[in-house]
């Protein structure tokens, strides 16, 4: 085949390879072959017209090239509709496209051939996933009372259970002395925790949002409070330690990646809102609580923004000044340089504090708006919901055949094709983790609205009934909805997908070549009288046979009927040969 019909090197892409070191599956061209062997797009190839061959090697290679003409001439057809299909959708760029590659111009070929897409048919369903705890759970004591954990203290609540215990997070690190001797320190979080000032603590929301070279440098400052005697110099942080034999230490290096992780699903999420439960919503009494609570959150952490800034103003040295300015970090705000321009730091975070306090007060804003001026956008302001919590005990609990391994597997199988989920699957999975062989520290449910009796939730395999809507719930263990009357959460991500039929109504074409004496493209337009707004089959059948009937009469040529010709067609009242008139015509005989 290389003789007959060879592939010039690099014809099809640049290899850099020179033309002997092609590899042996890319040296035959196809197309030069099928052409040598007669094919035109018409006839078909021929391989007795391959002189170069012997019989034996004709005979090998006829239902090759029988096969390749077959491939050519669907790719063909596939083009040839698709142009077509552009076409009649408005798009001619594309028909052109299509068109040119059919005549074989240098043209990309489309990724999709969009005339076989097929539209979805099936049932349609949605899906959405929350999660919920309780706004006013007590916090974990060894976190800090920060301006931000103070201004969301359900998040953080929810945050804290999703770290470990700031006494299980070891802090290590290394002091030298002037010698150079390496003396290592360590120690815990809720230890460093305990010896810090206030603008120093920090709340598990701040671990979470807070840039980790902001993070390390505090933790430095912490470590302050640790320093051997004679030791000189900074620490060095070693965020791999752990302390011996403590099976339930974090290193800090684990926790920094337990943060990133949540802070990532927060990026994603946002607070949950009645309307997100929909119908659903209305059945459980689920409705924004309206006892001003946002409002009080809010006057608080406008005091504290004001308080910060006022200090950071009144601070007459660098160690004050420095003071101030962590407190300024604690609501998001870069506040302390690198390295010298301290007196322009203080001057930058003063105009920022001036910026947020006076946006604050646009009243024009929401309260929630109005909060992420003043600790920062990357703040979810998760605002308190009434509700029926027994109604909504009920409806998570209703026996639709969803156990917690089919939502869990079912969120591992949604995460592979939907990110904010997959967010939420790395969250649950650090849970997992830090729960160890104790109790999970959330609970897996769902509710289906509407519901009927018997009815199964819609993600499991089976029958699917249409137009429901899915809510896949990951709360806290501690949750106790059947007794409460306030909920708080996020809302993670919604979708709709369609759930295909299990029995669908479709076609087969068959392709039969018309007669060559008979046009392909003749088409009968069959026209309903006025008084019929429908169709019988005795209907069609009488119309086929007049038309029928009327073809053999227009199939006979009028030179043929003498002089009736002269009346073909009917309109035509005189023959042109005499003075005859119609009448004439009717009544004079006809010599046979």
């Amino acid at each position: 085949m290389r003789a007959v019909a060879p592939l010039v090197a690099n014809k099809r892409e640049a290899s850099g390879l020179q033309a002997e070191n092609i590899a042996a599956d890319n040296v035959v061209d196809g197309l030069a072959l099928l052409r040598l062997a007669g094919y035109d797009g018409t006839s078909q190839p021929d391989a007795a017209r391959l002189a170069s061959l012997d019989t034996a090697g004709r005979n090998a290679i006829a239902p090759i090239l029988d096969d390749a003409a077959e491939r050519i001439d669907a790719l063909a057809d596939l083009l040839l509709a698709e142009a077509v299909h552009h076409m009649l959708a408005g798009t001619p760029m594309r028909a052109g496209a299509a068109s040119d590659l059919l005549a074989g111009g240098p043209v990309a070929v489309p990724d999709e051939i969009e005339v076989t897409r097929i539209g979805q048919r099936g049932i349609a369903t949605t899906h959405k996933v929350l999660a919920l705890f309780e706004p006013g759970e007590a916090g974990i004591s060894h976190w800090m009372a920060t301006p931000r954990a103070s201004a969301e203290p359900a998040l953080e609540a929810w945050l804290e259970r999703q770290l470990p215990d700031p006494s299980s997070i070891v802090i290590g690190a290394t002091f030298a002395l002037a010698d150079g001797t390496a003396i290592p320190v360590t120690t815990t979080l809720a230890a460093l925790f305990a010896d810090a000032t206030a603008q120093r603590g920090l709340g598990a929301i701040d671990i979470v949002l807070m840039k980790t070279p902001i993070l390390d440098r505090r933790l430095l400052d912490l470590l302050e409070s640790q320093r051997p005697a004679a030791s000189v110099g900074a620490p060095t942080l070693q965020p791999e330690d752990k302390r011996a034999g403590r099976s339930g230490d974090w290193s800090l290096a684990e926790v920094i990646e337990l943060a990133a992780t949540l802070r990532r699903m927060l990026g994603g999420a946002r607070a949950l809102a009645p309307a997100d439960f929909d119908a659903l919503g209305q059945t459980v009494g689920l409705a924004l609580d309206q006892d001003n609570e946002l409002d009080r959150r809010l006057s608080t952490l406008n005091g504290q923004a004001v308080a910060a800034r006022d200090a950071l103003a009144a601070a007459g040295n660098d160690a004050a000044r420095l003071q101030a300015l962590e407190t300024a970090e604690l609501f998001g705000i870069d506040a302390i340089p690198s390295a010298g321009a301290l007196t322009a730091a203080v001057a930058s975070v003063l105009r920022e504090l001036d910026r947020r306090i006076a946006e604050a007060g646009d009243r024009a804003r929401t309260v929630a708006e109005r909060m992420r001026v003043l600790a920062g956008p990357e703040i979810i302001v998760v605002a308190r919901l009434a509700v029926d919590g027994a109604m909504l005990a009920t409806a998570l609990a209703a026996p639709i055949a969803a156990t917690p391994p089919d939502i869990r597997a079912f969120i591992a199988r949604v995460a592979s094709v939907r990110e904010p989920v997959a967010r939420l699957d790395a969250v649950l999975g650090q849970a997992d983790a830090l729960s160890g062989a104790r109790s999970s520290a959330y609970v897996l449910t769902v509710a289906q609205h509407p519901l009927a009796p018997g009815e199964r939730w819609t993600a499991l395999p089976g029958p699917t009934a249409p137009s429901r809507t899915s809510y896949v719930v990951a709360q806290t263990a501690t949750l106790d909805l059947a007794h409460t009357k306030h909920v708080a959460g996020l809302f993670i991500d919604a979708w709709n997908e369609v759930v295909p039929q299990a029995e669908l109504d479709t076609a087969i074409v068959f392709d039969a070549p018309a007669a060559s004496q008979a046009a392909p493209n003749t088409m009968l337009l069959l026209v309903p009288e006025a008084s019929r707004e429908t169709w019988t089959e005795d209907d069609v059948l009488a119309h086929l046979l007049e038309a029928l009937a009327l073809a053999k009469l227009r199939a006979v040529d009028p030179d043929l009927v003498a002089r009736a010709g002269a009346l073909l067609p009917a309109l035509l009242l005189l023959d042109g040969d005499g003075t005859d008139s119609l009448a004439d015509l009717w009544t004079t005989p006809v010599a046979p």
